[in-house]
C-alpha cells in the first residue's frame, strides 16, 4: 500500500486502531530514529568537530529537538491517547481536551519548524567527509527521522485531531 492509500485507510479506521498505530509504529519509529541520530551525531562531533565546528551547532539543535519531541510524545501517550481509548485518568472534560489539542497542534508546528532548520544545517554539511563519512551518515539519519516525523505529524494533524470531538 502506498502512502496515499495508507492515509486514506486511516481516515476511516476505528480511532483505537489509529491510536495503537501511532504509538506502536509512528512513536516507536521516531524514538528509535532519534536515539540513533543522537548517537551518530555524537560520534561525528568526537571525530570531526575539529575540522567542522558547525557539527556542534547541529548536535545542539538535534538534542533540543529530540528533548522537545520526547516530551510531546509523552503528552500524547499520557493524556490524549488514554482519553481516546476510554481509559481512566484521561483528560476529564471537553474544555481540557480542546486545550490539550491546541497545545499539541502548536507543538506540531513548532517541531516541524525546528526540524526544517536542522535539515538546512545538515544539508549544508552533507557533502563533508565523503560518501561514507560520519557527517553524511548523520544527514541520512536525519532524513529518515524527518520522513517518519512527517508521516506522524500528518496522521495526527490531518486525520486524528479532526476526529476528536
Amino acid at each position: 500500500m502506498n502512502e496515499k492509500e495508507e492515509r486514506a485507510a486511516w481516515m476511516v479506521a476505528p480511532l483505537p486502531d489509529l491510536v495503537r498505530h501511532l504509538v506502536g509504529n509512528c512513536h516507536a519509529e521516531c524514538r528509535v530514529d532519534m536515539a540513533l541520530l543522537e548517537t551518530r551525531i555524537e560520534l561525528a562531533v568526537l571525530e570531526e568537530a575539529d575540522r567542522n565546528p558547525a557539527l556542534l551547532e547541529v548536535r545542539d539543535a538535534v538534542a533540543e529537538f529530540c528533548a522537545g519531541m520526547r516530551a510531546h510524545l509523552a503528552s500524547e501517550e499520557r493524556y490524549l491517547f488514554p482519553h481516546l481509548m476510554g481509559k481512566a485518568g484521561a483528560v476529564p472534560d471537553p474544555e481540557a481536551l480542546a486545550a490539550l489539542k491546541e497545545v499539541l497542534l502548536a507543538d506540531h508546528e513548532s517541531e516541524a519548524s525546528v526540524l526544517r532548520g536542522i535539515r538546512c544545517l545538515s544539508n549544508a554539511l552533507s557533502g563533508e567527509g565523503g560518501q561514507d563519512g560520519r557527517v553524511t551518515q548523520v544527514h541520512r539519519d536525519l532524513m529518515e527521522l524527518s520522513r517518519h516525523l512527517q508521516n506522524h505529524l500528518y496522521l495526527e494533524t490531518h486525520i486524528l485531531f479532526p476526529r476528536i470531538p
